[in-house]
Order: structure tokens, then C-alpha cells, then sequence
């Protein structure tokens, strides 16, 4: 008959151990020797599968397994020594595998490994893609995978024409030393069990080519004569890409009555052509000060005086013939206070010459 308490173990195996039972022989010892329960280690234990899972593990110590699977939707046992094989798990969601180890004492511990199982197909979208038409040899694409467990993204950046060569590269993924030309980006993703998403695609052109803009004439023209569009003709113009780049001028004075307008061409990618044509004018009118000689301005806008574009303004100052205007107001003296009253004399000058002193 044993006897439950703690007493010292003396034998040829368990001398100076600890024991749960005293026993008059147990193997030449004099009690049942206390054992710690069985040690676990998983050896195969993946975080994610598909439908299929093989699970193992190994002990310490001789010892026996019971196993039970709780599922999304329940809890049953399997069979298991040192592994478990579970197949067509159906249900997506987190399953747990809890394993009873005991050894022959009947010391006994509970572990457990918990994992995903995933049905579902990665999703990727488009961060950011280069624009349509670029005139840049260097792309950049950003891409996200939506999916419960992780991705691997596949991509591909091929001239159009040419097929498709997937490689892992991530969800961003650079090109530089791109030749002029149409490409295809493709890219799918594969999650951690395998499942593989739609493909994703986008197509994009480098042209690094300017249009080619033909020369205009330069005209002469007597004041107010239009010299704008539709009245005055455009230059010819051709890019090698795009069948519709966009046209348009901007003006400035040459000097003695001259007006250089610099017509430029812009295709879709970006790339510019430029043309310059000469406009010069005749029989130009004087002109004219809109303004009294005694005025009245606010407090606030006193030192704007020495800005020529306000002065210009604040006269009324009109050339009939559009012509570009310049006034010497920078060479009055400024205004530092309020409640005075000021004398100015303000000279006017067009570009072809004319002149006026106001007052």
C-alpha cells in the first residue's frame, strides 16, 4: 500500500528526489518519484494554410498525445501521436490545435498552436502609377495587397509589344533607363497559401522627343489691327507621338515698336517646341492719361506709388495700340506718412517711343 506524502526517494535511479507517493519498493526505491509533465516542441507548426495542414511535434520524454481541433464553427477530436494531418477544412478563420501531452506517471501539460486558414484570393490596387504619357526614362509603381495573410507581388514591365517576364518586386517597384516607346506594367499577387489574385495592368508612354514646330513669318501690322488669333496665322506644327499637342503664345516687347511673340508647342508627355516670330507696328497712336490732376488715395496703398504697374493703373493710363507701358514712378521720392499732401509728376513711355508727362 502507498503512502501520499513527501518523502525522500533512496534507490539506485531517484536518490535525493522528491516524491508524490512513498512506496515500500518501486524499483529499488523506497517512494513513486515526482516528475515534471512532458515537454513540447513543435517542429512543423505553419501560421497559415489552404484546406490541407500536417502539424508535428516532439518531446522531452516519452509521452502520449491527445488531441482536440477547435474550428470556426467547432470542437472535435483527432487521432495523433506525434503529428495530426488535417484536410478539407472548409470554413476560413482561425483554427487551434490543442494537444494533452502525459507521460507514464500521469503527469500531464496542455500546449496549443493556432493558425489561419485562407480561401480567399489576394486583392491588389494601384498607389500610384506614372501618368499616361511621361517624358521621364525612369517609372515608379505602388501597389497594395488586401488579403489575410501576406503577399508576394509579381510584376512585369515590358514594351507592349513584347511578352510579359513576372519577377517578385515588391509592392513598389522602379524602372530607369526606359527607351522611348509604349509599355505594359502587369502585376498579381500569391498569398502565403498559395491562392493567386487577378492580374493587374497598366499601360503608359515615354517619349523624350519634342514637336517639331515650323517657322512663322514675321508680320507688320498698323495699330489696331488685331494681331491675335484667329487674325494672324499659327505655325505648322508635328510630334511624333501625340496627334493633338496643344499650341499657345506669349507676348513681350523687343523694343522699337516690336513685339516678339514666342509661340510654343506641348504634347502630351510633357516635352516642348518652341518658334519665335517678330510683330512690328506702325502709324502708333499717343497716349492717353485718364486721370485728374488732383486725387485722393487711401492711406494703405500710399506706398504703392512707387510701383509702376499701380501708377499705370491709377492714372487710367491707355496706349490704343496695347502697346507695353513704363513710368518712372521708382524715382519718386517714398511716402512715410499719412495726411499729407503730395506733388507728382509722373512720365509715361510706350515702347515705340511716345511719351507723356502727367500733370
Amino acid at each position: 500500500m502507498y503512502t501520499v506524502g513527501l518523502c525522500e526517494c533512496n534507490g539506485p535511479n531517484w536518490s535525493g528526489a522528491l516524491c508524490d507517493q512513498c512506496a515500500a519498493d518501486h524499483f529499488g526505491a523506497s517512494c513513486l518519484p515526482r516528475l515534471p509533465p512532458p515537454t513540447l516542441a513543435f517542429v512543423t507548426a505553419p501560421r497559415y494554410s489552404g484546406a490541407d495542414i500536417m502539424i508535428s511535434w516532439q518531446y522531452d520524454v516519452l509521452a502520449n498525445s491527445t488531441c482536440t481541433v477547435s474550428t470556426p464553427e467547432s470542437t472535435f477530436p483527432v487521432a495523433c501521436n506525434h503529428s495530426v494531418t488535417l484536410d478539407n477544412l472548409d470554413s476560413q478563420g482561425h483554427y487551434t490545435l490543442y494537444v494533452q501531452a502525459s507521460n507514464k506517471y500521469g503527469n500531464a501539460a496542455q500546449y496549443r498552436h493556432t493558425w489561419y486558414v485562407d480561401h480567399s484570393d489576394p486583392v491588389l490596387q494601384f498607389i500610384s502609377t506614372p501618368a499616361p504619357s511621361i517624358n521621364s526614362r525612369s517609372v515608379l509603381f505602388r501597389v497594395r495587397c488586401s488579403d489575410s495573410t501576406p503577399c508576394k507581388v509579381n510584376c512585369s514591365l515590358q514594351l507592349a509589344h513584347q511578352p510579359t517576364a513576372y519577377h517578385d518586386c515588391g509592392e513598389s517597384y522602379s524602372s530607369s533607363n526606359l527607351a522611348d516607346g509604349e509599355y505594359l506594367y502587369s502585376a498579381y499577387a500569391v498569398d502565403a497559401v498559395g491562392n493567386t489574385g487577378h492580374a493587374l495592368s497598366y499601360r503608359f508612354t515615354v517619349d523624350t522627343v519634342p514637336p517639331v514646330v515650323s517657322s512663322v513669318p514675321n508680320i507688320t501690322i498698323r495699330c489696331g489691327e488685331s494681331y491675335f488669333l484667329p487674325a494672324v496665322q499659327t505655325p505648322t506644327y508635328t510630334d511624333n507621338m501625340d496627334d493633338n499637342p496643344q499650341i499657345s503664345f506669349s507676348d513681350r516687347s523687343a523694343g522699337n515698336c516690336q513685339t516678339q511673340r514666342t509661340w510654343t508647342v506641348r504634347d502630351a508627355a510633357g516635352n516642348v517646341g518652341q518658334r519665335n516670330q517678330t510683330i512690328f507696328m506702325r502709324a502708333v497712336d499717343s497716349l492717353k492719361v485718364n486721370a485728374f490732376s488732383q486725387m485722393y488715395i487711401a492711406c494703405s496703398e500710399a506706398e504703392k506709388l512707387n510701383a509702376a504697374s499701380y501708377v499705370i493703373s491709377f492714372l487710367n493710363v491707355t496706349s490704343l495700340c496695347g502697346r507695353y507701358l513704363t513710368v518712372n514712378a521708382a524715382n519718386q521720392p517714398r511716402v512715410t506718412e499719412c495726411g499729407v499732401t503730395l506733388s507728382r509728376s509722373w512720365i509715361i513711355t510706350d515702347d515705340c517711343g511716345n511719351q507723356v508727362h502727367f500733370p
